[in-house]
Parts: C-alpha cells; sequence; structure tokens
C-alpha cells in the first residue's frame, strides 16, 4: 500500500484505533523518527506526516517547461495617462458610475493616450462586461492589452476580427460593429447586411436594418428598395421607416404627387380688390391605392378621429415641409398661418412638426420654437414632447439663445421640469440654465414622482454644468417630506459633477 494512502487512512480513523506502521515509512524516515523522544500519538503522527513530506519534496524533480517562452508585446507609442487619470478612473469605478467610464475613455482616446499598465486588465473587464465601450477599450489598453488579451478568453473579443464578430459574434456585439462601421463608412455598412441578408432571420434583419438611420442619404435608397422583396411585414415596416426619412428618395415623391391634390391653395378675390387665401382641403373618399403600398394604415386607431382625418395625419409627417414650399409657393411662416387658419389642419400641426423632425430641416424648427408654438398655448403643449427634438435640429448657439429667453420666465416653458424631456436637451448645458433645472426639479417634484424617477433624475449628471457645485446644497424641495430622498439625490449628482470636474484637468486638451 502507498504510504500516504495509509496516512490518510490514520487520519480518518484516528491514532487511537489505528497507528502508522513504520514498514510503510522509507528507511531516511525511519531512521530520523528513531533519534527523537517518545511522543502521544497524535504528536508522532503529526511529526511523521511532516517528514515525509519534506522527504517526497526534496526527492522530487522541478517540472520542466514544456511550451515556448511568449513573445513579448509590442511596443506602443501613445504616452500613458498621468497618475490623476488613473485614481480619476478608480474612483469611478470604486463609486460605480458606469456612464463615467465611458467619458474618461473618450478622453483618454482624444488625447491620444493610454491606461497605465496596471489597469489594462481593468478596463479589459470593463469591455466584457460592456458591449458599447470596446472599441475605446481598445485603443485605452494598447498593444500590451491585445498582448495580455490572448491569455484570457474573457478578453478574446480585443484580439476578433470584423469578420469573426459578424459571423460568429453575440447579436449585442454585431449590432455594435455595425454602429461603427455605419459611423465610419455607410457604404461598407450596406455590403456587410448584404453579405449575410439570406442568413439573417426577420427580427434580426429589421433590427441591423434600424442602424442605417445614421448616415441616411440618397445613396441608400436603391438598395433599400432592393431589400423591399422580403417577405417579412416587420422588415418592410422597417425599410418603409428608411426611405420614408429621404426627402429625394422616389418613396417621398410618389407620396408627394398623390397629396398635391388633396390640400390646395385658394385665392378669392373681393370687389374691392382685396384677396383671400386659403387653403382648400379635399380627401378622397376611398383609401388610394398608393397609400396601401407604401404601409399607411386605413383604419383610425381612435374613434374620434374618422379614417380621412387620419389618412391626412400620417401623410402630413412622411412629407418634407420644403414640398409645401415648392407646392403653395410661399415660405414658411405663410403656410404655417395657412395651415392654423384650416380648422382640419390645425388639428393636425403635430404631423407636421414631425415632418419636420424626420426630414431634420432646421429652418421649419427655428419657425415652430420661435414664432408659432409661442403663439398657440393649445398646440405648445399637447406638442411639448416634441420640442427637444426641434431644439437638438438647431445650432447649439441657437438652441441656447432658445433656452435663455426661455429663463428670463418665471417658470420653464414646455414642462422643462419634466425628466424625460430634460435628458433630450443634448446641447452642452451652460451654469444658469443647469441651476434652472434643478430649482424646477425641487420645486415641481411629489413624492410620486421623486420616487419612481430618481435613477433617471440622476441621468442628469452627464448633463449638468460641474459649476453649479458651489451651489447645489442650497437647492430645497419645495416639500420638506422630500427632503431626505432629495438630499440623498444630491450628493449622488454633486459627487458625479466633482469626477466631471476632475476629469477636466486629467488628459490635455
Amino acid at each position: 500500500m502507498d504510504v500516504w494512502e495509509e496516512a490518510v487512512k490514520v487520519a480518518l480513523v484516528g491514532t487511537e484505533r489505528q497507528k502508522l506502521s513504520s514498514e510503510y515509512l522509507p528507511l531516511p524516515v525511519q531512521d530520523l523518527l528513531s533519534q527523537l523522544g517518545p511522543d502521544d500519538p497524535e504528536e508522532y503522527f503529526l511529526k511523521t506526516a511532516a517528514l515525509l513530506l519534506n522527504y517526497t519534496q526534496a526527492g522530487g524533480n522541478l517540472p520542466v517547461w514544456q511550451t515556448s517562452v511568449p513573445q513579448p508585446a509590442e511596443s506602443d507609442h501613445k504616452p500613458v495617462c498621468s497618475d490623476k487619470a488613473v485614481q480619476t478612473l478608480a474612483t469611478i469605478l470604486e463609486e460605480g458610475f458606469p456612464t463615467l467610464v465611458l467619458v474618461w475613455l473618450q478622453q483618454c482616446t482624444q488625447a491620444q493616450q493610454r491606461v497605465r499598465e496596471d489597469y489594462i486588465p481593468v478596463l479589459l473587464d470593463e469591455g466584457r462586461k460592456n458591449v458599447n465601450l470596446r472599441a475605446l477599450v481598445k485603443e485605452a489598453v494598447g498593444n500590451r492589452g491585445k498582448w495580455l488579451a490572448s491569455f484570457n478568453a474573457d478578453w478574446q473579443y480585443l484580439l476578433q476580427t470584423e469578420t469573426e464578430i459578424w459571423e460568429q459574434g453575440k447579436p449585442e456585439e454585431r449590432k455594435q460593429l455595425l454602429r461603427q462601421i455605419r459611423q465610419e463608412d455607410p457604404d461598407r455598412a450596406r455590403e456587410l447586411l448584404t453579405s449575410s441578408w439570406k442568413e439573417e432571420n426577420a427580427n434580426s434583419r429589421a433590427e441591423l436594418l434600424s442602424i442605417f438611420v445614421k448616415n441616411l442619404s440618397w445613396a441608400d435608397e436603391a438598395w433599400l428598395k432592393d431589400l423591399q422583396t422580403d417577405k417579412s411585414q416587420k422588415v418592410k415596416e422597417a425599410i418603409t421607416l428608411l426611405l420614408s426619412q429621404l426627402p429625394e428618395s422616389t418613396w417621398v415623391q410618389e407620396l408627394g404627387e398623390e397629396v398635391k391634390t388633396w390640400i390646395t391653395l385658394k385665392i378669392t378675390k373681393s370687389l374691392i380688390a382685396f384677396s383671400k387665401e386659403e387653403l382648400e382641403v379635399k380627401i378622397p373618399d376611398t383609401f388610394p391605392a398608393i397609400l396601401k403600398k407604401k404601409g399607411i394604415q386605413e383604419l383610425s386607431n381612435n374613434k374620434n378621429i374618422p379614417d380621412q382625418d387620419y389618412w391626412l395625419s400620417q401623410v402630413l409627417s412622411l412629407i418634407p415641409p420644403a414640398f409645401w414650399e415648392t407646392h403653395l409657393q410661399a415660405g414658411p411662416e405663410k403656410i404655417l398661418s395657412l395651415f392654423f387658419k384650416n380648422k382640419l389642419l390645425q388639428a393636425n400641426l403635430a404631423a407636421l412638426i414631425s415632418a419636420t423632425i424626420r426630414f431634420k430641416d432646421a429652418r421649419w424648427a427655428k419657425i415652430w420654437l420661435n414664432v408659432k408654438l409661442p403663439e398657440y398655448d393649445e398646440l405648445r403643449f399637447s406638442a411639448y414632447s416634441l420640442v427637444p427634438q426641434l431644439l437638438n435640429l438647431l445650432p447649439e448657439a441657437d438652441q441656447q439663445d432658445y433656452l435663455n429667453q426661455v429663463l428670463r420666465k418665471k417658470k420653464l416653458d414646455y414642462r422643462l421640469h419634466t425628466i424625460d424631456f430634460l435628458l433630450e436637451l443634448n446641447f452642452n448645458w451652460d451654469a444658469p440654465f443647469s441651476m434652472k433645472v434643478m430649482q424646477e426639479l425641487a420645486n415641481t417634484y411629489t413624492e410620486q414622482t421623486m420616487y419612481q424617477g430618481f435613477y433617471r433624475l440622476f441621468e442628469l449628471h452627464l448633463l449638468l454644468h460641474p459649476e453649479i457645485l458651489p451651489h447645489l446644497h442650497a437647492i430645497e424641495p419645495a416639500d420638506p417630506n422630500l427632503s431626505s430622498r432629495w438630499h440623498a439625490l444630491q450628493n449622488k449628482l454633486i459627487r458625479a459633477l466633482e469626477i466631471r470636474l476632475d476629469l477636466q484637468t486629467c488628459f490635455p486638451n
């Protein structure tokens, strides 16, 4: 019997019931044990085991390295980021601000720097958890990160080629790759999706097509029209959504030709030489075949809206605002005034706002915001959810001018205290606007909305200007019962803004 098997057996049954026989022990171990004085059975057994272990190890051979030594990583030409940048990254991770990890990576990449070597594994783990970070992580870890990733299966994503990701990647990995390529090279994105189109299921085709709204242009039209033979209704709807956002596409032009007969300018001259201009609306009695072909719904989903009015609403949202300038031979302000004078068209003005957003018409957006919406309270509040999207069509300076006008009022207009609204205002907020937002939130949020919107409110940390930090503590909720929850939000926002302030000095401009 093997000596170690015997030793284990003795250990299991106990030294009172069984002793380790010396006949199993190597002679050198027996000689050493004979030199020891008499001990109790337990101590004798433990000394025997200790001697036996040392004897076994002393007689063993060291393992021999059987594989070749790995080649060192290629040298990195980017400089390592500062210790302050690394400390800020450590703080972000320790305090749990995942959105600020993205900001840190963006700034590191823009500064053409890389992370310090001891934080390479940390960033590789962040990339493993978040697909959206991977392109930036790859830049930040440099060649040493790629080298290190080759030794860990969890980090292999860093070494995958575009072909491997597209053919073998998870759905979110494939979508992220397509987004990246669409941003950098729209034509190549089309080629990539075409290469696997037949192998994709209907849901996948529709989801991947939705990415093409980015950098959508007339160059996509022929390709999209070729895909219209797809049998899936979901895919057809995705294609229609894209074609309907191309003002120069055949799809939109055909719809415009149909609508020309629906809305016409009628000029009536009076006896005293004055003329009256108004829009005449004549919607067909039967559902036009061209509308059915384009996927427009025939039956109203609201019992208070007749089917014909529903056709009009859908069509108005799909026609470029510039079409009306050509068709009616008038400028935006005059056209909108004519629409306001017609009861049916006035009821569908939100659809015209949707068209302004769909076709990214900055001229019309500015007129809506500065002229027409302020004139009509009913429309302003029924369309308030579209205001951020109108604002985002304007140059940043114009957005700020508009909001500076709003700030002169006692309260923010268009229900700006609504969190969904605020989070869509993507321009760089200045300090006065940031303070006004926080004051309005404190004054208008109830216990229920505060409870439901706490985490959404925290998303404001990416928009608020860090210069408001010294003044945030002074803002208190109107309802004292909300103080505890408000202060919790306040403290978390303050910490995030402090980190954002640190980030401003972590990397060279």
